[in-house]
């Protein structure tokens, strides 16, 4: 059998992972985030098999990644984050460094789940039906997917009703206790308006709300410290950190492939390891394709132009699709009672690690769902407006660096911000109209890709989003809440206030400070579309089944065809535990309860060392549809006619034989000779 193969022929020091790493495994799951995270665990859970769960990026610092409050302190930490920008465009981001916005992606243990804002919104439930209506996606319906919203929930808020919450699931998700009084005042406003104060992820999906959050006891629930940590959710199984898989190992002809291991550098060293059931990318909406489209699986012609293989010409990365958003500062006259102080003090922490409470606890969101003009069906939201306050001390040193903006200038706009409170209020177009791509800059997987999200290309989303900033100026300064909130006086650089009448009405203004600051809301989806077989358009199937390539599924929010209208991270969840019960299902279904392919050998080829073959080593789901040769009987010739097929060439062998195993006491030992011939099950009775 394959030993973890060592690609470079320089002998270098072996590192303490790889006396871990065994040569094969049932899955190879690639990524270790909010979706792969959950789907490794399945599989080694429920079906006791030999999981290896690979991360490119580190494990978890409890201080950073666990406390709520230390959310923006994340975002100064790049090694956490892919470093993916997209391709500069007119529209957009004129006011960041090289007028390049970034796609921040987590790069850790729980993947985004340990760098996200910990939202818990999982989207509409038309957008869930239209999955099934629309792209022939069965089992994909907003009632078909809610056990599993449910499965993986618990949620501690003694008010939200069970039919659309779960209590029991691995992840933590509470309403925070402590709002801000600016906060509440936004919202008090919001109803004066008229908008409901519903549960969002409850029947209705139109209003407003304090947002639910991934975090339990003050910390934050990511998929790393919910389900990794936990051995009774997530036994024994091995994981890699630092990992970065640069390839799916593939064999067979294009449309007719099969994955059978994956190809992984761990500091200077390249290593092959193999899967026996299946390889399932988890690598992200931008991760997935692109090791796709490194492995020979995308559009044949700009494979072709990259010299690369193609084993399936698929449409992967061409599906991009995200929400847009714009972020505007509004000052608060009076000092915040929830937020940390710019520093961090002993006080502070004393209160979250020994009390569960305190400003490093929380993170209060506020969310308005509505419609803009462009929209008619109020059920079915098209914008929100996002509200935090915020306090991060020196604002143009500590947020508007991660932000990515020049900041030569706009030092003078954020120090009239510094060590202030201000009402971050973020107008998201929720439903884009305008569809971008993910290709491959070069075949180097250390390249960088080229991503074009094409933000507000289609009209409709400009408008769209023109109407959210509009409204969101025009609660600051109309209603109730402008005793405690005001906008700020100085405009943004490059933007210009009109000389008269309230900022809401200026509407120059609003195109400005899209075109300068404008910018991806992170939650990009569709890369790797899901949908029925009739539909040519597809990366794989509803059961998130790659097309063309045998024992390779993706499973995380890549998968779904259209952008959702939430924060992704809900959905992502979902994804992750029903993807896993489709691969259970799928399994079962193939091999069933038949006792004939219990007796299929699991070892794969002979060895100089003596092993034992009984029935204890038979396992049914080890069966492939095909094999390069199929030997009938494993007796004397046909043992010897295997193992020699197996060894010499790597060739895939089946064995079959219609008697059992050995056992070792009845055959092995030469005076047993005359009880073997009292076994009629040992002997064919002819």
């Amino acid at each position: 059998m394959m030993n973890p193969l060592l690609i470079p022929s320089p002998p270098l020091s072996v590192q303490w992972f790889t006396f871990q790493l065994k040569p094969s495994y049932d899955y190879i799951v690639v990524g270790a985030g909010s979706a792969g995270s959950i789907v490794a665990c399945r599989l080694a859970h429920e079906m006791g098999d030999k999981v290896l769960l690979i991360e490119a990026g580190v494990g978890l610092d409890a201080v950073i990644t666990d406390f709520p409050g230390m959310f923006i302190n994340n975002l100064k930490t790049p090694s956490r984050f892919w470093p993916y920008v997209n391709e500069p465009q007119p529209e957009v981001g004129q006011a960041y460094g090289n007028r390049q916005t970034s796609e921040a992606k987590g790069k850790a243990l729980g993947g985004s789940s340990t760098v996200n804002l910990m939202i818990y919104n999982r989207g509409n439930r038309k957008y869930y039906d239209s999955i099934a209506r629309d792209f022939g996606a069965n089992g994909w319906s907003f009632e078909q997917l809610l056990p599993y919203f449910k499965k993986s929930e618990n949620n501690t808020d003694p008010n939200v009703d069970p039919i659309y919450h779960g209590r029991s699931g691995p992840v933590g998700v509470s309403t925070p206790s402590a709002i801000d009084t600016p906060l509440l005042h936004w919202q008090k406003a919001l109803t004066e308006q008229g908008f409901p104060v519903v549960d969002l992820n409850g029947p209705t999906q139109y209003g407003t709300s304090i947002m639910q959050s991934t975090i339990r006891d003050g910390m934050r629930q990511s998929t790393a410290n919910s389900y990794l940590e936990f051995s009774d959710i997530c036994p024994d199984i091995n994981i890699v950190t630092g990992a970065f898989v640069t390839k799916v190992l593939i064999t067979g002809q294009m449309n007719n492939a099969k994955a059978y291991g994956v190809e992984f550098k761990k500091g200077n060293r390249i290593y092959r390891v193999m899967a026996n059931k299946e390889v399932i990318i988890s690598a992200g909406t931008i991760g997935s394709s692109l090791l796709l489209l490194w492995s020979g699986i995308g559009p044949r012609e700009h494979l072709h132009l990259l010299g690369q293989p193609v084993y399936a010409d698929l449409p992967v990365g061409q599906n991009l699709q995200n929400h847009v958003a714009v972020a505007i500062p509004m000052l608060i006259r009076n000092t915040s009672s929830v937020l940390p102080t710019p520093e961090l003090n002993v006080p502070q922490m004393y209160q979250a690690l020994f009390e569960n409470m305190g400003p490093l606890t929380q993170m209060p969101v506020s969310y308005l769902l509505y419609n803009s003009s462009v929209n008619p069906d109020w059920t079915y939201p098209d914008i929100a407006i996002h509200v935090c306050v915020v306090n991060q001390g020196e604002f143009g040193f500590k947020n508007g660096k991660p932000m990515g903006v020049r900041l030569n200038e706009w030092t003078q706009y954020f120090r009239h911000l510094s060590y202030n409170n201000y009402l971050e209020v973020i107008a998201v177009l929720f439903r884009p109209k305008s569809v971008g791509n993910v290709r491959l800059r070069s075949p180097d997987p250390q390249v960088l890709p080229i991503i074009e999200e094409n933000f507000l290309k289609h009209p409709d989303d400009k408008q769209a989003l023109l109407d959210a900033i509009r409204y969101a100026y025009y609660v600051i300064e109309e209603t109730s809440v402008s005793r405690d909130v005001y906008v700020n006086p100085q405009p943004f650089p490059g933007c210009t206030y009109c000389p008269s009448g309230p900022v809401w009405q200026c509407t120059s203004y609003h195109i400005c400070i899209i075109r300068e600051v404008g910018r991806s809301f992170q939650n990009p989806v569709g890369t790797c579309r899901m949908g029925g077989q009739h539909r040519t358009d597809v990366v794989v199937d509803e059961r998130l089944r790659v097309r063309g390539v045998s024992s390779l599924r993706v499973i995380d929010t890549s998968v779904f065809p259209a952008v959702i209208n939430a924060n992704a991270n809900a959905a992502a969840l979902a994804v992750g535990e029903k993807g896993a019960d489709l691969v259970l299902e799928d399994h079962r279904t193939q091999f069933g309860s038949d006792p004939g392919y219990d007796q299929s050998w699991k070892h794969k080829f002979c060895t100089q060392q003596r092993q034992q073959i009984h029935d204890s080593f038979a396992n049914r789901y080890q069966f492939n549809t095909s094999y390069d040769y199929i030997v009938v009987g494993a007796g004397s010739a046909g043992s010897i006619v295997a193992c020699r097929l197996a060894h010499e060439k790597g060739n895939r062998v089946l064995l079959l034989e219609a008697g059992d195993g050995q056992d070792s006491v009845m055959t092995d030992f030469p005076g047993m000779f005359g009880y073997n011939l009292q076994n009629p099950s040992r002997i064919w009775q002819y």
